[in-house]
């Protein structure tokens, strides 16, 4: 994985090429534009190891841009892999790698009890599981209350194999302890601000079907 010294401080592109970023490589590759047809081997620098793009790129391995890939990290992922809707955790801006690189740390040095104890002093996290994008390793599947979830607000039941369907919610992590469960979305350079205006928020007030059941709020 490269860090932020690893690269120049200016790097030339052109309207047909792009220097690669790192620092000595000297390499220049084809830049795609929306209808030039620049395939991804005339994008990638081999020196490097990275596809470049005009405003980022992406490793050629996606366990280039991960951290902490033991044995038994790799077996995860591959299981997370087959759960997950999508993935682009070869990007170098990629918020899901920034997800596995934070909280498989957390996971293997047994920190996530007393992180979510400290940030929330109310409730002593014991037992903290840690859920990847839906998958639950306990049961080897997709998280099942959030699979309940899915078809109660979503109408999108599992798919046949049980991988999820492409378009449903996907927390990043979720976190079920003993008294809590936490919910975590992933931000790395973008915000988290949601926009909706009024009449958007009076339909979704109106269709309140999709949020209480027959006994009180769900």
């Amino acid at each position: 994985m490269f860090g932020l010294a690893d690269f120049k401080e200016a790097f030339a592109m052109t309207a047909d090429e792009i220097e690669c970023p790192v620092r000595e490589c000297k390499t220049r590759v084809r830049r795609r534009t929306r209808n030039n047809g620049v395939t991804d081997a005339e994008m990638t620098c081999e020196r490097c190891g990275i596809v470049l793009h005009s405003s980022t790129f992406r490793y050629r391995e996606v366990r280039d841009n991960l951290l902490w890939m033991t044995q038994s990290g790799i077996e995860k992922l591959n299981q997370i892999n087959e759960f997950k809707t999508e993935s682009r955790m070869s990007n170098d801006n990629s918020e899901d790698a920034l997800t596995w690189n934070v909280f498989r740390y957390l996971e293997e040095a047994t920190f996530v009890n007393d992180l979510f104890t400290t940030l929330d002093a109310g409730n002593q996290c014991r037992n903290g599981h840690v859920i990847y994008w839906s998958y639950c390793s306990r049961a080897n599947s997709a998280w099942e209350p959030l699979l309940n979830a899915r078809v109660r607000f979503e109408n999108a039941p599992a798919n046949a194999d049980g991988s999820s369907p492409q378009g449903v919610s996907e927390p990043d992590i979720i976190i079920d302890s003993d008294k809590t469960i936490y919910f975590i979305e992933s931000k790395f350079m973008s915000g988290n601000a949601t926009s909706g205006d009024a009449d958007e928020v009076l339909r979704r007030m109106d269709n309140a079907r999709n949020y209480r059941a027959d006994d009180g709020p769900v």
